[in-house]
């Protein structure tokens, strides 16, 4: 398994590439790696390789959450439909 960053205070994780500390957590370690705008500043020195497994991950898991809320939707849906009958 590729370790990216390392976690030397809980929840507190370095980066491994520019020993950038993260003050948010994984998934903001995670944004940083991957050089998704919003909540932190990317580091462009990252392999494309690294950057491109990561998206991947983020695609997949959501299409998962994507998933999991149309089933619940789905199941709000068929939960008041019974409480009309």
């Amino acid at each position: 398994m590729l370790v990216l960053w390392k976690k030397e205070i809980p929840m507190t994780p370095i980066c491994n590439f520019c020993e950038k500390i993260m003050k948010g957590g994984i998934t903001r370690a995670k944004e940083h790696l991957m050089i998704k705008h919003g909540n932190v500043v990317g580091y462009k020195m990252v392999p494309k390789d690294v950057i491109a497994e990561l998206w991947e991950f983020y695609k997949q898991k959501k299409i998962k959450e994507d998933k999991v809320l149309h089933r619940q939707a789905w199941r709000n849906i068929v939960s008041m439909l019974g409480s009309l009958i």
